[in-house]
């Protein structure tokens, strides 16, 4: 990486040989950000994050896992989408219902949805009202008692 930054013999730096790399620099150094690169984006947002978090092979984590096998084993009608299957409004929800009714499960990990949040789970619910899905938000701890996860899961597939 030092070699990258060390001065050619003219005083110019490496990057600067490089023709395109040196006018995106200098688009960034000015603050205009290429209007092109920009439309795109913004017709392709959605597209394009959810070719990257491919690329990360994201998987179910080992608390999605074990509420995968609670929905699976109890024949619950959803499913785990949280592999950027599906988005919305740009993010991506763990589970979708599969019948007719737009229904989302969020699963928040005690340490990581509270001492590291970056939103609410009433924000992420506010989010996902917008485009008329119905969350209902599963906390960690609580998968301990199953029986009153499937209650929950129940109530909120039937909309109550």
């Amino acid at each position: 990486m030092e070699a990258q930054s060390e001065s050619c013999k003219d005083g110019r730096t490496e990057s600067d040989e490089n023709p395109v790399y040196a006018k995106k620099m200098a688009e960034t150094k000015r603050g205009r950000p290429n209007p092109k690169h920009k439309e795109f984006w913004r017709l392709h947002k959605e597209e394009q994050l959810k070719k990257m978090m491919v690329g990360e092979h994201k998987k179910p984590n080992k608390l999605e896992q074990r509420l995968i096998d609670l929905i699976n084993r109890n024949g619950l009608q959803f499913r785990y989408v949280g592999n950027w299957e599906l988005l919305v409004g740009g993010k991506c929800p763990d589970f979708v219902s599969v019948g007719d009714k737009k229904r989302l499960i969020e699963l928040f990990g005690d340490y990581r949805h509270t001492v590291k949040a970056r939103e609410t789970a009433e924000e992420r619910a506010a989010h996902f009202k917008q485009f008329g899905y119905e969350t209902l938000i599963v906390w960690e701890h609580d998968l301990r008692d199953e029986s009153r996860i499937l209650e929950k899961i129940r109530a909120s597939a039937d909309g109550q």
